[in-house]
This record gives C-alpha cells, structure tokens and sequence, in this order.
C-alpha cells in the first residue's frame, strides 16, 4: 500500500510537471502554465495503467515459471501443498528476492505452515492480482482438487496456455513497436517546432503569445496535442 502511495505521488508530480513544461511552450506565460499544470494530477490514471500494464505481464510470466516449478515436484510425488513451498527455493534461484513472484510464494509458504487451505490462498491472490490467466488457474486448480482431478496435467496445461498467449503478446508489441515510436516522435516534434520558431523567429511567436486569437490557437493546439496522444495510443493498443 506505501509503495502505491509513494508511485501515485511520483506520478503526479511528473504529470503536474510534463504539464507545466507544455504551458510554458504553447503559452510562454509561467501563470498559464500553471494552470495548465494543474491538469497534470488527471494523467496519474494513465501513468498508473501503463504501470499497471509491465507489472500485470512480469507477474504473469514470474508465474508461468512457477508453475513449471510446482509441476516439477508433483511429478517427483510431491503433495501439492509441499509442491508449493518447494517452489520458493526454485525461484529465488530465477529472480531476486524482492521480486514479487518470490514475495507471493514465500507467503504461500507461511500460510500453508499455519494450515490454511491452499484453495482460498490462491483464490485470494489470484483477486489481489487481478490477472485474467491467474483468476482462470485458482478457479481450475479449486475444481481439480475437489473432484480428484490431474492437479499435474492443470497446472501444465494452463503454464503453456500462458506462454502462448504471453508469446503472441510479445509478437503484437514488435508489430506496433514502429507505430509507438511514431506517435513518440509525433509527440515530441509539436513543441520542438514551437521552440524552433520561437528561436528563429520570436515575432511570430509574439503573434500567437500576445494576442487573444494566438491564445486560441495555441489552446486548441494544445488540446488537439492532448487528443493525438489519447486516440493514438488508444489504436496502437491491442488486446489479446
């Protein structure tokens, strides 16, 4: 909870701050630009879900191969509450113990040790991580133990749907790399060019700073700014 916190207040200082930064570019008046400014806060959602976007596919391929691990040990007759905690050691091997696949495991671990069900462990994170694949496995897993089912066959069937999809997540992000960094270059080329022809030509820049139709301009400009960004990012993202 502290580090959202703190990730939260981080984002809205550079929101606040990339704000400013564009009012003194289209407006040239530090007022202005503080009140543009003050529009920053609202870019913490979009930061937080781009944030959200790398952290949801990191976990999701830190599971995968923990996964792997589990089924590894239920395959040698481990019971699969031990499986789990054997799992722990496997990947501390593979990530460093800050991770958070390692955090997850190490907590399963402590409450596997004071008898809590496994079933409601992984139900509980598999809601706290909100992932589509982990929400699928915990509520597969529940079933397959109830009924006796193949808990080794479960739990390498869903590893392997996960690397597929996480494959083809992969391949979309190369296809839209160039499209990303196109709207990137988009992004920056506007005020760069506000800047350009403020350096080589302050009397035409004095035109759009200093009079109410140059205001208008440059506010529907920065608007319009605004815009490309939201609708390109909007096109260039695909779901899987």
């Amino acid at each position: 909870m502290k580090d959202k916190e703190t990730r939260s207040w981080v984002f809205r200082a550079l929101g606040i701050l990339g704000m400013i930064l564009l009012g003194l570019v289209f407006f040239n008046n530090l007022f202005v630009a503080l009140a543009v400014g003050s529009t920053g806060i609202f870019w913490m959602g979009t930061m937080e879900a781009l944030y959200q976007e790398r952290a949801a596919y990191a976990l999701k391929l830190q599971f995968k191969d923990a996964l792997y691990s589990v089924s590894a040990s239920l395959g040698v007759g481990k019971s699969v509450e031990n499986a789990f905690r054997s799992a722990v050691s496997d990947l501390q091997v593979i990530y460093p113990p800050g991770s958070r696949i390692v955090q997850v495991f190490q907590e399963f671990e402590n409450q596997i040790a004071v008898n809590r069900n496994l079933e409601e462990i992984l139900l509980e994170f598999s809601g706290e991580a909100d992932i589509e694949e982990i929400r699928q496995f915990a509520e597969v897993f529940v079933i397959a133990n109830r009924t006796g089912g193949d808990l080794t066959q479960v739990i390498q069937y869903t590893a392997l749907r996960m690397h597929e999809r996480m494959e083809l997540e992969k391949e979309i992000e190369i296809i839209t790399t160039e499209k990303r960094y196109e709207l990137m270059l988009l992004m920056l080329l506007l005020p760069l060019i506000i800047l350009y022809l403020k350096g080589i030509s302050p009397s035409f820049t004095q035109v759009m700073y200093h009079t109410g139709l140059g205001r208008a301009v440059m506010l529907l400009g920065l608007g319009l700014y605004v815009a490309v960004f939201f609708i390109g990012r909007k096109i260039i993202r695909i779901e899987v």
